[in-house]
């Protein structure tokens, strides 16, 4: 199951990336990667919501942010998958790569 945290307001995206921080979320070089595809979406894998995303989700909601959580199967016929590490996914629906 793949897990993606959005809130509801555009300015609660600069909380997102404080409570991102703040879970300890591992991040290259100090900064993220860099994707071409704009479309694509990043979710967490099942091991990183058990390790970052509860901490995450948890971080917005002490911040007061309204956040929903949106869950996807793995095996969704419809996702390509661009960039995959341990924690965290990359994917869009449909098209190319």
């Amino acid at each position: 199951m793949y897990r993606r945290i959005e809130s509801s307001d555009w300015m609660n995206r600069l909380d997102l990336w404080e409570a991102l921080c703040d879970a300890g979320l591992p991040v290259q070089n100090r900064k993220w990667k860099r994707l071409e595809n704009k479309s694509a979406r990043f979710f967490f894998t099942e091991a990183g919501w058990q390790k970052y995303g509860h901490r995450t989700l948890s971080a917005l909601r002490s911040m007061g942010v309204i956040a929903r959580v949106i869950s996807l199967k793995e095996n969704d016929p419809r996702l390509n998958v661009i960039y995959h590490d341990k924690w965290q996914i990359n994917v869009r629906f449909g098209g190319r790569k």
